[in-house]
């Protein structure tokens, strides 16, 4: 049983990157709690599950389901799935802790990483970073922003993870010029 709940949250991201939110969605409520899981199975039914939630209008849905996420990083000690809650927080426009954002400012500039559970937590983290300084909408903040997510694409490209290399070249290719003063265009920008 727990096989096939682990296999639907990971089907159900995919289904959520391709469009296909109904079918997601199904798959992702199979998999929900369960905290004995893989970490791609947590980060699938808390993460991309909040998302699913956002898209249905369900935003208290989503908060419930980032801070069930919250949680169960906490109480298992796992620093993947906090970074991906942290993220999903960030690209849905809600608030996180001073001390995740006194973290995110401080990272060190991107590298190559020796373990693919490290190199998640960094890419994470940094989306995290770029998008938070993209919101500031303040020049030097966006010129920061845009040099971090170049650094990250050109580490990338050196390793052979093209799904990475497209979600890193997607986030850089939003901090070249983030819209300012003008609510409609930044609100298209919203889902880079």
């Amino acid at each position: 049983m727990q096989a096939t709940r682990i296999a639907s949250a990971l089907l159900g991201e995919l289904l959520y990157e391709k469009g296909q939110f109904i079918e997601a969605e199904e798959l992702i409520a199979v998999g929900l709690g369960l905290e004995g899981g893989a970490v791609e199975f947590l980060a699938a039914g808390y993460g991309t599950g909040a998302r699913l939630a956002a898209v249905r209008g369900g935003l208290d849905a989503m908060n419930q389901r980032l801070d069930e996420g919250a949680k169960v990083a906490a109480n298992l000690a796992l620093p993947r799935l906090a970074a991906r809650i942290v993220n999903e927080r960030i690209r849905s426009g809600l608030p996180i802790s001073e001390a995740d954002r006194r973290d995110l400012e401080q990272l060190e500039p991107y590298s190559v990483h020796a373990d693919a559970p490290t190199a998640i937590i960094a890419e994470l983290s940094l989306d995290s970073a770029i998008r938070l300084l993209l919101r500031e909408e303040a020049t030097a903040a966006a010129e920061r922003a845009c040099r971090q997510a170049q650094r990250l694409v050109e580490v990338i490209a050196t390793q052979n993870r093209p799904h990475v290399l497209l979600t890193a070249e997607l986030l850089y290719g939003c901090s070249w010029q983030p819209p300012t003063g003008r609510p409609r265009l930044r609100r298209s920008w919203s889902p880079c």
